[in-house]
């Protein structure tokens, strides 16, 4: 059976097929030093980079914890030395110092949240207050608001999940991808306007004008606004003897066309 490092106070051996006994021995240090005991709590294995060591000289201490468990801090056991960034001065005294480990807590495992850019409207993501962007990976549980805001002219329709609310919560427990429809906004029929029905053209050699309503003032203007015909018809057509040439600006019942006169 052969150690690894016979001198080394923390070392290791293959165990063989029969009983072992070990014994370790010891030696007196060298005038003017002093010992350095490193310990651990049984979690994690603790060293430092010399066994013994003169008064000032500088002592670096190194922690490997378990699987499933993180170094916390080193404790000064007896030495009264000060530890920072595992390192510390020697004394004029043995120094003990003690490796502290603690499990690891947990990670929840993160998704990637894919934001799809809408037509005819937007979609806005946050995570408390601050904006989530497209590709961003987030703790599961996190809780996210989705705003979906339609164009002019259009209104949200629903989401990917058929879910019909502009602003909601979800809370995600998945990858996902954010999308939103809009749809053009309906017109109800007491919204459209008019049909204008009034025409104006040259017929038998006379300006023919139909589409009138009846009672209402029929009036004729040049391109210059110079009014050249008004009267009320009392039918839903007249003819008119208008020859002149030109371009004219036919008006009735809150309609308007233009007829050119060649």
């Amino acid at each position: 059976m052969d150690f690894d490092d016979a001198t080394d106070p923390n070392t290791t051996f293959e165990m063989p097929n029969k009983a072992v006994t070990v014994t370790a021995t010891y030696k007196d240090l060298p005038p003017g030093t002093y010992s350095i005991t490193v310990l651990n709590d049984g979690n994690g294995t603790a060293t430092a980079n010399v066994i013994s060591a003169a008064a000032g000289t500088e002592i670096t201490l190194t922690a490997m914890p378990n699987e499933g468990y993180r170094f916390v801090e080193w404790q000064v056991v007896s030495g009264g030395v000060t530890i920072v960034d595992n390192k510390f001065t020697m004394p004029a005294n043995n120094v003990t110092v003690k490796a502290i480990f603690e499990p690891e807590t947990p990670q929840p495992p993160t998704y990637e949240v894919t934001i799809t850019t809408p037509v005819n409207g937007s979609i806005t993501v946050m995570n408390g207050a601050e904006t989530v962007t497209n590709g961003a990976v987030l703790p599961e549980g996190t809780t996210l608001t989705l705003t979906a805001k339609p164009d002019d002219g259009y209104d949200f329709e629903k989401w990917w999940d058929n879910n019909t609310t502009a602003t909601r919560n979800i809370v995600l427990n998945s990858n996902i991808i954010i999308s939103a429809t809009f749809k053009a906004k309906t017109t109800n029929s007491s919204e459209l306007a008019p049909v204008n029905t009034l025409r104006a053209y040259m017929r038998n050699g006379l300006l023919h004008v139909e589409g009138l309503s009846v009672g209402e003032t029929l009036s004729i203007y040049t391109s210059s606004g110079v009014l050249v015909h008004q009267s009320k018809p009392q039918s839903e057509e007249i003819d008119i003897n208008l020859t002149t040439q030109g371009m004219y600006i036919v008006q009735s019942g809150g309609n308007t066309v233009r007829v050119v006169i060649n």
